[in-house]
């Protein structure tokens, strides 16, 4: 299987190439404030799941791993606590190629063994992990940065993850928690930084309220911006359109 996974985005998967290439890492970055990198991966999967199936049918299941409470918590913030919609939602996503590891805790071991065996077992089209940061442990003599060590090893087993099975992996990377903002976030960014070394693509998100515009700065390698694209967000549904 060596199909690329459309974003639902025409601009930005123009500029990626076709969109979500195999073999490549691509790191969705920016600050988890509602509008960032945590609605643009959803949005990216409902686009896969419900809107962009039909052309993502050959690529095989879609894996998603998230330490971010459940997905169940997450379709109901989007559906803006619709209980029926809720209802619907998950009913349709158990007909689709679509497995969800939204445990507590996930290590990149975990990560590592459960995508290779799903794999081999139904075969695999794209694996989204939210977030790198929660991979990372947290040793009380560095809390709550986590360790440089560890960051290294596991962004270093994503990239290598992506080439052996031969598939797009796509990263939410938070890059100031609101929780952790008055905090040492300049020490914070120097231990979770080599995820965004380790990239293939790095996408950086920078929100505008008043215009209600998501700017997708998109760099690949080290090359530097190659392109920008501008999404709109329906804030009611947070929802995002080119």
């Amino acid at each position: 299987m060596d199909n690329k996974i459309i974003t639902g985005y025409p601009t930005l998967d123009k500029i990626l190439g076709g969109g979500l290439c195999p073999g490549e890492v691509t790191v969705l970055a920016g600050e988890y404030d509602g509008y960032g990198p945590d609605v643009l991966y959803l949005n990216i999967l409902f686009n896969n799941l419900f809107l962009n199936h039909s052309e993502n049918r050959g690529s095989g299941p879609i894996l998603l791993f998230s330490s971010y409470g459940t997905f169940d918590d997450k379709v109901a913030d989007i559906a803006e606590i619709d209980i029926e919609y809720i209802k619907k939602s998950i009913n349709q996503l158990k007909e689709l190629n679509f497995y969800i590891e939204d445990e507590q805790r996930l290590s990149v071991d975990d990560i590592v063994e459960r995508a290779t065996e799903l794999k081999e077992r139904a075969g695999l089209g794209c694996i989204i992990i939210e977030s790198f940061q929660t991979l990372i442990p947290r040793r009380p003599a560095c809390y709550p940065f986590g360790d440089k060590k560890e960051a290294i090893r596991a962004a270093s087993c994503i990239k290598q993850l992506a080439r052996e099975l031969n598939v797009p992996i796509l990263v939410v990377y938070y890059e100031a928690l609101l929780y952790y903002a008055a905090l040492r976030v300049s020490e914070r960014e120097k231990v979770c930084r080599p995820m965004l070394e380790f990239a293939d693509n790095l996408l950086s998100l920078h929100y505008d309220t008043p215009d209600k515009c998501l700017t997708v700065d998109v760099k690949k390698n080290s090359q530097g911006i190659i392109g920008t694209v501008s999404l709109h967000l329906e804030q009611r549904y947070r929802r995002i359109t080119e």
